[in-house]
């Protein structure tokens, strides 16, 4: 189509709708898009006075479902984008690519492609857009280096490239940008130095270049930079001292230096910052005492210095600002009580010491206060009564003991309280149940006793209940099922007695239910299948008894399911099946009978099965082959019998497997080979024959081979030598032959080495003294000849030592038997008639 380019209006409209041709069913809203209005009435578009097009911002797109903020690269078809440039008047342009053919439009002066999942490098020609003020390539993928050509751009005001990944030093050129007053190059991997050519910006009032690996002293161009207002060069390698011209930047009002290694003491012309609101030092390496001159920052509301080396009275200075709301110190003296108006205090991750002063009490504006990870002793005062807004206690990792003070029930405004791991004793006070606004309660890990009262069950905004690894006893109250809005409970690791409440079942919210380590009795009440979003249900050493619920087919969301070391029976319910999120199926170490339903092969997510130590019977199903995800499968400790399928070589992602103490006959499937991520096998105490597979050789992974106690013939492959990560290997108690291989002693890892009772002949070969980390030896009840190399005589780790009734001829080092006692002759046979 031949247009009239003397006719704006005609040539806009058509580069509108061609970019509607390929776009336009992307659009979320097409609002008057090719109707007859004009163009500049159409969604996203903007006209000057005299209808030229000069914004285009599409910048709400539907893509795949999801909404995407905007236009795609990848959907351009076609010259659009060159016939996009044509809009000669364009100066602001919302996209979501980065072609090079953005040089053309050389009216525009707003560019932005914040955020987006870009990648690749700037194109040069970006150094194109002379009139360009407005830059933000923010929160993207893109790599490489800063272009010289950005220095080109003599009009930018504001020049954002934070949170990309872009590398290398920031160009000299960017300091003939002089009349820029923003500069956002945080979160990168930026590295170098500051470039001193950044002290000629005058204009620039906002500086963010945290989160980088910049390096060098504090940057002596920013310096220059009085007018800025925002210094924010955190998270870099910074080190050597601040300078005292620091002082001479009059504007900030906010400056953040955390996470460098800054070192030395702090200039006391820090104290003419008398604009700075906050500052944040926190995590360098600076010494010394607090300069007096903080004090005089009367502004400041946010100071953070913790993590230093500071020395002295570290509050001499800042009580005097009095307009203080957020503190983080490294010590907690009691003239804290002075700071009338904190309403933020974080001493977290230090090691103070001593008690809790009462005069906390006193900063009755606090709404968040956190002492967590540090080694304070005594009690709680009672004097915390008096944060009535407080909203956020942690307390936790600690030293403190005693009772918790019932005046914590006057906190009602408080929704976290968290005070895992110290050394708190008693009861949980009643007035717990007035903290009706409490969303996470997390008292785990001290010494707890008695029952859990039932006024717990007034926490109706509860979301998470932590009291695990404590000393609870009694019953779980019924009152638990109020909790209606509980999405992980954990009450692991207590002395809970009595049935488990069928209420738990109201709990429809819950994603964690652990409730391991107790002595909960009686059955599994089938309310447990209400709870339909659960991820998590772990009961694990208990003392339920009968069987699992078929209910429990209703929680489709499992992925853990953990009862084991419990009491139950019968079979587990088929409907176990169905339950396609399972990564964890733990029922061991019960009492469960009958054949494997046939329902498991189809949990294609299952990583982890466990039904070991219980009294299954029948054969291992060909399908579980079909779980191709499995990595860990112990079943040992059963009565399973026939053969071992050959479709446990579908399992790749086996590392684990544990089959041993069974009653499995046949051979050893020449597939299981094929499982090279295979780290342990043990398939010892069953009935199995025929030869040691050759193919074992190719298990390059294997730490621990046990195939001891079965009725395996044969000599030993040479391939053994390739097991080179071997640290256990056990063939003892089988009817092998011939001799020994040499490639043994490649075994360097090898700490177990057990081949007593069978029918090996031949000498040892001197290769087993190199294995210099055998702590066990087991070579009794064989038919070997010749001497014994003395090097193994030598070892110091060796702690058992077996080598008798063999054939040797020369003389023997006496056996070592601290672990377990020797065999004889007479003990394999008695044990071969078993």
């Amino acid at each position: 189509m031949q247009l009239d380019l003397s006719d704006f209006n005609l040539n806009q409209r058509y580069i509108l709708a061609l970019l509607a041709h390929e776009w336009g069913p992307m659009f979320t809203s097409s609002v008057n898009w090719l109707s007859y209005m004009s163009e500049c009435a159409w969604y996203g578009v903007t006209c000057s006075m005299n209808g030229t097009v000069t914004k285009l911002e599409l910048v709400v797109l539907k893509m795949s479902q999801n909404f995407v903020p905007f236009l795609r690269w990848e959907n351009m078809t076609g010259t659009l984008l060159p016939e996009i440039s044509r809009l000669s008047s364009l100066e602001k342009l919302s996209i979501r690519i980065l072609p090079s053919e953005l040089g053309q439009i050389r009216a525009l002066a707003h560019l932005s492609i914040w955020p987006n999942q870009f990648t690749g490098t700037i194109p040069s020609e970006i150094g194109q857009l002379k009139e360009l003020n407005h830059i933000d390539f923010g929160s993207n993928e893109l790599t490489g280096s800063l272009l010289s050509e950005l220095g080109l751009l003599k009009q930018l005001t504001y020049f954002a490239m934070d949170s990309n990944q872009f590398t290398g030093n920031i160009p000299s050129d960017l300091g003939g940008l002089n009349q820029l007053s923003e500069l956002y190059l945080f979160s990168n991997k930026f590295t170098g130095i500051i470039p001193s050519e950044i002290g000629g910006l005058e204009l620039l009032t906002v500086i963010s270049m945290d989160s980088n690996n910049f390096t060098g002293t504090f940057p002596s161009a920013i310096l220059q930079l009085e007018g800025l207002i925002f210094l924010n060069i955190g998270s870099n390698e910074f080190a050597g001292s601040l300078p005292s011209e620091l002082g001479l930047l009059k504007q900030l009002t906010y400056l953040e230096i955390y996470s460098n290694q800054f070192t030395g003491t702090l200039p006391s012309e820090l104290g003419g910052l008398n604009q700075l609101s906050e500052l944040y030092l926190d995590f360098n390496k600076f010494s010394g005492i607090i300069p007096s001159e903080i004090g005089e920052l009367g502004l400041l509301t946010v100071i953070s210095m913790y993590s230093n080396n500071f020395t002295g009275t570290v509050l001499s200075a800042i009580l005097q600002l009095e307009g203080l709301t957020l503190l983080e110190i490294s010590s907690l003296p009691s003239e804290l009580g002075l700071l009338k108006q904190l309403t933020y205090l974080g001493i977290s991750s230090n090691q103070f010491t001593g008690t809790l002063p009462s005069e906390l009490g006193s900063l009755n504006q606090l709404s968040e206060l956190y002492l967590d990870s540090n080694k304070f002793t005594g009690i709680i005062p009672s004097e915390i009564g008096y944060l009535t807004s407080l909203r956020r206690l942690h307390m936790y990792s600690n030293q403190l003991r005693g009772a918790l003070p019932s005046e914590l029930g006057y906190l009602r405004e408080i929704s976290d309280l968290n005070l895992t791991s110290n050394n708190f004793t008693g009861m949980i006070p009643s007035e717990i149940g007035e903290l009706t606004s409490l969303a996470m309660l997390s008292i785990g890990s001290n010494h707890f006793t008695s029952t859990l009262p039932s006024e717990i069950g007034l926490l109706k905004e509860l979301n998470q209940l932590d009291i695990s690894v404590n000393e609870f006893t009694g019953s779980l109250p019924s009152q638990i099922g109020h909790l209606i809005e509980l999405t992980d409970l954990r009450i692991f690791s207590n002395q809970f007695t009595g049935t488990l409440p069928s209420e738990i079942g109201s709990l429809n919210k819950l994603t964690v239910l652990d409730l391991s380590s107790n002595n909960f009795t009686g059955t599994i009440p089938s309310e447990i299948g209400e709870l339909t979003v659960l991820a998590v249900l772990s009961m694990f050493l208990n003392q339920f008894t009968k069987t699992i619920p078929s209910q429990i087919g209703q929680l489709k969301e499992l992925n853990c399911l953990d009862v084991s070391f419990n009491q139950l029976n019968g079979a587990p319910p088929s409907k176990i099946g169905t339950l396609k999120k399972l990564t964890y199926f733990g029922i061991n170490l019960n009492k469960f009978t009958g054949t494997i339903p046939s329902e498991l092969g189809g949990l294609m997510e299952l990583s982890s099965l466990y039904l070991d130590s219980n009294r299954f019977t029948g054969m291992i199903l060909s399908e579980i082959g079909e779980m191709t995800s499995l990595s860990f499968l112990s079943i040992q400790s059963n009565q399973f019998t026939g053969t071992l399928p050959s479709e446990l070589g579908k399992l790749k992602e086996l590392i684990l497997v544990h089959l041993n103490s069974n009653q499995f006959t046949g051979t050893i499937p020449s597939e299981i080979g094929e499982l090279t991520s295979l780290t342990y096998i043990s398939i010892g105490q069953n009935k199995l024959t025929g030869t040691f597979p050759s193919e074992l050789g190719c298990l390059k992974e294997l730490s621990e081979l046990s195939l001891s106690d079965n009725q395996l013939t044969g000599t030993i492959s040479s391939e053994i030598g390739e097991l080179t990560s071997l640290r256990v290997l056990d063939l003892s108690i089988n009817l092998f032959t011939g001799t020994m291989p040499s490639e043994i002693g490649q075994l360097k890892e090898l700490s177990y080495l057990g081949i007593s009772c069978n029918e090996f002949t031949g000498t040892i070969p001197p290769e087993i003294g190199s294995l210099k980390g055998l702590s066990t030896l087991s070579l009794e009840a064989n038919k070997f000849t010749g001497t014994f190399p003395h090097d193994i005589e030598n070892n110091l780790f060796l702690m058992n030592f077996c080598l008798g009734d063999n054939n040797f001829t020369a003389t023997l080092p006496a056996d070592i038997e601290t672990d377990f006692p020797c065999w004889t002759r007479r003990m394999c046979d008695m044990f071969f008639n078993l």
